[in-house]
């Protein structure tokens, strides 16, 4: 999906919004014939939303592994795709039909 403005005959603005959710807004550079990007989000890994999936948190600083991480008490839904940096399906509770609240 796209919507494109002119308000200076010289100048063509265009934004667009991607499947993956990346919205840009962009400029057309005539002398280059090309699309230059003003503007998108989210810029960071950890701003892509659900990135981690569901009871984790997302740390950015780490860069050398997937920035994901569980909760305390949780552990990775399905090991072998958090391994493989996809954490969209989440976390899920180390306690099985335990309660997670002191006192029930």
């Amino acid at each position: 999906m796209y919507y494109m403005v002119s308000y200076n005959t010289n100048v063509i603005k265009r934004t667009r919004l991607l499947n993956s959710g990346l919205y840009q807004h962009l400029t057309w550079n005539d002398a280059d014939h090309q699309w230059t990007e003003d503007f998108a989000a989210p810029r960071y890994r950890c701003d892509w939303y659900a990135h981690c999936g569901a009871n984790s948190k997302c740390s950015p600083d780490n860069t050398l592994l997937f920035e994901g991480d569980c909760l305390p008490g949780y552990e990775p839904k399905y090991v072998n795709k958090w391994n493989q940096n996809d954490g969209s399906d989440g976390c899920v509770s180390k306690q099985i039909d335990a309660s997670k609240c002191e006192h029930g």
